[in-house]
């Protein structure tokens, strides 16, 4: 973590997957619910597809308040970053795929928590945040391992 107003929080990992399959999984934003505990419910507000720059969706996590995020950055096939906004806080999701080789990637996911109560709220869900980041990435890895979306290929 940094300073007062920013702190972050972030997991790594690597995936015995495409990176392309990864992509697909990380990207399927309502079968997140199907392979992460961390997120009760997620609603795609605009209809975007394909997904990308300002898609917006409504996001339901356990012991938080729903939140709507903004794909504020897409790289397609690489890295997509969210942010949702908070009375003093602007957070940002990032996710990151890195392709090591044919069959398997390195993943990135972040938090970011900026503004003037970025401490207070880093501090009051930082075991939360750290907790769902570990789950999203094992749920991740898992369905990507299986062939991705719903086990396929």
């Amino acid at each position: 973590m940094t300073s007062e107003s920013q702190r972050t929080f972030r997991v790594d990992g690597q995936v015995n997957a495409p990176a392309a399959v990864v992509w697909g999984v990380m990207t399927d934003f309502e079968s997140m619910p199907e392979w992460t505990e961390s997120v009760a419910r997620i609603r795609v507000l605009d209809g975007s597809d394909p997904r990308g720059l300002g898609t917006r969706v409504r996001i339901h996590q356990p012991r938080l308040a729903p939140a709507t995020w903004v794909v504020d950055e897409w790289l397609e096939g690489e890295q997509f970053s969210w942010t949702s906004r908070f009375v003093g806080v602007r957070t940002t999701g990032t996710h990151i795929v890195t392709p090591t080789s044919a069959d398997t990637c390195s993943v990135t996911l972040q938090i970011v928590h900026v503004g003037p109560l970025a401490g207070v709220v880093a501090r009051m869900t930082a075991a939360l945040t750290r907790r769902y980041l570990d789950i999203e990435l094992a749920g991740l890895t898992q369905r990507a391992e299986a062939g991705g979306p719903a086990g396929k290929s």
